[in-house]
């Protein structure tokens, strides 16, 4: 049965395009309201699903619905319809996936009433999965709170659906909706508002919730491209032109924060990503020439936009790798090089996190890591503390860790000052990223020495991970046997180079190794090669072949030294990835022992690649012929073939599969906290209590100025020493100046978190 109307006092204009899954709810939550007394105009902007029946169906039994229809002119032109048969006095815009609670209109309409208001602003939640995962209900009272202009908020809660407008001040003023604009109509609807000098009042609750949904036509828009477009509209229209300096600041403030948002978020791949990084420049150039500097605030504003769209631009990529490719090793850089192979063979755009520990750089900085690095790793804008680690989320979603001894207790603790050993156990990515392990090794057999808590610590991280691969099977046993955890055997990352990668690499030395040679490489932590000279020289006498000893040295080239193993005539090494481009060049080898606990790696891969293992630590024995004879580089390659597209199908299918768990706000934030928790405790202990509790007492800033004294202490002690000395000093610096930084940063992320405005 008809409703009857005695006096329409609120106008609600829906646009409704293919939304049946969510007009029902919208309309049923409007019909329910406390408030009777208001009329629903239904604009079906030429839908091709059955909206259009559902309205009709709710307009037969509710005279309030009005239902009007147009080809799909888009949701501005909807809009501006609604407007046009508006009877009301007061205009309440809604798309067709929000909903009212029942004493919205009550509440904000009396509002409105009460003081004359010509927009009335209310309270929303954003609500994904049925979850609600946001409100601006704080940001709104802060703004009261701290006396501000109401104007002021506007900008940051642009919509249209979260207020009431007095129709006669926006018939009065000529404010409707651009048809030239295709995203943020609604935004410069509400600075045609402002422009003209609106009372705004405010209702100081949450009444509307608006579904997040992926699937929705504004969703699937190139926001980033069409939102500079709007942007340039703007600047070129007589609104921004007879604007005052507060609206133009807004105006510059709200669409460049709003561009780099968009640009950071938006899923965007290949060209289309290009194309609007190349818009972005673009509109830059126009601001410098065309806008006044004044109008930027804070002064600063186009050059820290510029510079987020340019760390955005550089991260931007599908999934992101974790290695010690920093270690001045060549092994670890290589297999860092071979799974960003890898990765990028599967079709998926790849970056290496650029972390370097600050006890490494030094020994870093004039190696062959540095010109490696930048060449081939394709890395990701510098990191050093835990906040800027994190922030590599907003740019990728996949995390692969691998390969080399990531998971070694001893080295991860070496080489991730500030940022908890974890790091190589991914705990910077969000609970919702997706974690996987490529052929991660933890060196040694056994946890010899390792505190439970680390292990507790390592448990709670690997529960986190999707996929688990690791290069020893001896690691299998471990993370079952330790963490219940099941896990794949693959080959080492190196083994994923392409063949034609390593000839362009080793071309350019291979004219210096013409002439045969025995090639004699061993670890610079060992010193073998001396302990060995008779032995070799022996070696070389009986089938006379001169002995190449090389010696490490950080300065040869990753090229070199792969020329060096490639146009040997034999290797003999203790280098576990001596060995591994042995077996890549065919080129026969005789391992020397490692440490013992680490021979796993060997033996793992001599029976993986049924390869036969003639490991020693006594050359004297050795008979290099009969050695060379037992390689039947046919079947090696053969298997090592089947072993490498193992590992391919391994992955691609990791790479593809969805997350298993389905991740809430509060595991997200749990997670983080763990996270952060063990690098309050490795090495911010004294500062804990004050940054989560945001207590500033006379303990805090007597820590604070030891540590500050300290650090001003080093810098001029670096300054003044030398050699050797400078080096550690300037190493001791940079742990306390990233230990500062990582102090504050966390202030920072726990005073927002507790809602204050300043840190006293």
């Amino acid at each position: 049965m008809k409703n009857c109307m005695d006096r329409i006092k609120i106008s609600v204009i829906v646009p409704v395009y293919n939304a049946q899954e969510t007009i029902k709810n919208c309309l049923n939550s409007l019909i329910n309201q406390t408030f009777k007394d208001f009329e629903i105009i239904c604009i079906d902007d030429g839908s091709t699903d059955d909206s259009l029946k559902i309205l009709n169906e709710y307009s037969k039994n509710d005279s309030r619905i009005v239902v009007l229809s147009q080809k799909n002119l888009k949701v501005s032109s909807a809009r501006n319809k609604g407007l046009s048969v508006a009877k009301a006095d007061y205009i309440q815009f809604l798309d067709s996936d929000d909903t009212l609670d029942k004493n919205a209109f009550e509440q904000v309409y009396n509002k409105a009433i009460l003081t004359n208001a010509d927009i009335t602003l209310f309270g929303h939640r954003r609500i994904v999965d049925g979850i609600v995962e946001y409100d601006n209900l704080d940001k709104i009272e802060r703004y009261l709170k701290d006396n501000k202009k109401i104007s002021s908020i506007i900008p940051f809660t642009h919509y249209v659906w979260d207020k009431l407008f007095k129709k006669s001040f926006l018939l009065k003023n000529n404010i409707l909706f651009s048809n030239e604009i295709l995203v943020s109509e609604d935004g410069y609807f509400m600075l045609n508002c402002l422009a003209n000098k609106p009372k705004i009042t405010v209702v100081n609750e949450i009444l509307h919730s608006y579904i997040d949904n992926e699937s929705s036509s504004t969703s699937l828009l190139n926001w980033t491209g069409h939102s500079v477009d709007t942007f340039y509209h703007i600047l070129k229209s007589s609104l921004f032109k007879n604007a005052d300096i507060f609206l133009k600041r807004l105006i510059i403030n709200k669409y460049l924060n709003s561009l780099k948002y968009w640009f950071r978020c938006q899923k965007q791949q290949g060209q289309y990503f290009k194309d609007n990084y190349k818009k972005l420049c673009e509109l830059f150039l126009y601001l410098e020439k065309n806008i006044d500097k004044k109008l930027f605030e804070p002064a600063n504003l186009l050059d820290y936009v510029k510079k987020e769209v340019e760390k955005t631009y550089q991260n931007n990529c599908d999934c992101m790798v974790v290695n010690l490719w920093f270690a001045v090793n060549y092994g670890a850089i290589l297999t860092c090089y071979g799974v960003k192979c890898l990765l990028e063979k599967l079709g998926y755009k790849t970056k290496v996190v650029n972390f370097i520990d600050p006890a490494k750089r030094n020994w870093f900085k004039d190696s062959f890591a540095v010109n490696f690095s930048k060449k081939y790793l394709n890395l990701t804008t510098f990191c050093e503390t835990y906040e800027q680690l994190h922030k590599l989320n907003d740019y990728c979603n996949t995390f692969v860790a691998g390969s080399d001894q990531i998971w070694s207790c001893k080295i991860s603790k070496s080489h991730s000052f500030g940022l908890s050993p974890f790091y190589y156990f991914l705990n910077f990515p969000k609970a919702n990223a997706k974690r996987i392990s490529y052929a991660a090794s933890f060196g040694h057999v056994g946890f010899e020495g390792v505190e439970q808590s680390h292990l507790n610590n390592m448990k709670f991280f690997l529960k986190h991970f999707d996929n688990i691969s690791v290069r020893e099977e001896t690691a299998c046993k471990m993370l079952k046997d330790n963490f219940n955890v099941n896990s794949e055997q693959l080959i080492d990352g190196a083994f994923h180079i392409p063949k034609e990668k390593l000839e362009e690499f080793t071309k350019e030395y291979d004219d210096e190794f013409k002439k045969d040679y025995i090639l004699a490489f061993c670890l610079p932590y060992y010193e073998k090669l001396d302990k060995y000279e008779n032995d070799l020289n022996e070696i070389s006498k009986k089938i006379n072949i001169p002995i190449k000893k090389l010696y490490f040295d950080k300065k040869i080239p990753v090229q070199k030294w792969l020329s060096y193993i490639k146009n040997a005539k034999f290797v003999i090494s203790d280098s576990f990835h001596a060995i591994v481009f042995s077996i890549i060049f065919n080129v026969p080898f005789v391992q020397i022992s490692n440490a013992q606990n680490t021979q796993s790696r060997f033996e793992g891969l001599f029976k993986t690649l049924e390869i036969k293992n003639f490991s020693t630590d006594d050359l004297s024995k050795i008979d290099l012929n009969e050695i060379i004879q037992s390689f039947d580089w046919n079947l090696i390659n053969l298997k090592l073939e089947s072993e490498i597209l193992r590992a391919q199908e391994w992955l691609a299918n990791a790479m593809k599969k969805e997350k298993n768990a389905k991740i809430t706000k509060n595991d997200i934030i749990y997670f983080r906290d763990y996270a952060r928790n063990i690098i309050f405790e490795q090495y911010l202990p004294e500062f804990k209590t004050a940054i989560i509790c945001n207590k500033r007492d006379f303990s805090f800033y007597l820590n604070l100025s030891k540590l500050m004294i300290s650090y001003l202490y080093l810098c001029l002690k670096y300054t003044f020493s030398k050699g050797a000395t400078k080096k550690i000093t300037n190493t001791e610096k940079i742990k306390i100046e990233i230990k500062i930084k990582t102090l504050f940063e966390m202030l920072e992320v726990y005073k927002k978190r507790l809602g204050k405005n300043d840190i006293k």
